[in-house]
């Protein structure tokens, strides 16, 4: 049966002490009675219902998820209000790293397509650490991984040309990923957004 408190006005200590203990009917009077001041603060911020809408629900996730802290808190107003606007400027940060690393794989692409304005020795290096780490691979990673990326062939299209279930050749894929990042990372300095472009995103030319 769930816990139930009556409509009435609570102190936030009040609450507090009963969503530490996990009284679900008063975080959801905690939810009512904040959802709107969090969304009009994400919304000053960000500018997008959407993007407000995502930063109240992963609040709310926050709160509960670490609800045995929330007894300790004194000044409820103040706590939330800092933690919504951290959590803000991270969401802010996050979307401006990821603007920055599409306009940086775009760079990368055109360079791909013009070598004229790449350096094509540093290209050529790139490409051989990832051969070179493939071939390390096992030889049902390596075909799969060469279906994959070579010949863009999707999951299902290389189960079924290997006679395998498509959450296997998942697993080698993800497993040869995992294998090339380590052994170019290692191999030398490499921008990660490179290595990202590298392996997510081109196919392998001959070299």
């Amino acid at each position: 049966m769930p816990d139930v408190i009556p409509i009435a006005p609570y102190t936030n200590d009040e609450l507090l002490l009963l969503i530490s203990e996990g009284n679900k009917e008063a975080f959801r009077y905690l939810y009512d009675n904040y959802r709107n001041k969090i969304f009009s603060i994400a919304l000053k911020f960000t500018g997008e219902k959407q993007a407000s809408e995502d930063v109240v629900q992963e609040m709310f996730i926050k709160l509960w998820t670490h609800r045995e802290n929330l007894s300790a808190i004194r000044n409820f107003d103040a706590y939330l209000n800092s933690m919504v606007r951290n959590h803000i400027f991270n969401y802010l940060r996050k979307i401006a790293h990821e603007q920055a690393m599409v306009r940086k794989m775009a760079i990368v692409q055109n360079e791909q397509h013009h070598p004229e304005g790449f350096d094509s020795i540093y290209y050529k290096e790139l490409y051989s650490l990832v051969n070179k780490a493939v071939n390390q691979l096992s030889p049902q990673q390596q075909k799969v991984y060469n279906y994959s990326r070579k010949e863009g062939l999707k999951h299902h299209e290389i189960a079924e040309a290997m006679g395998i279930s498509p959450s296997t050749v998942k697993g080698h894929i993800v497993e040869a990923l995992k294998h090339i990042k380590k052994a170019i990372s290692a191999d030398q300095e490499i921008d990660a957004i490179i290595i990202f472009f590298i392996l997510f995103i081109c196919r392998f030319p001959a070299l």
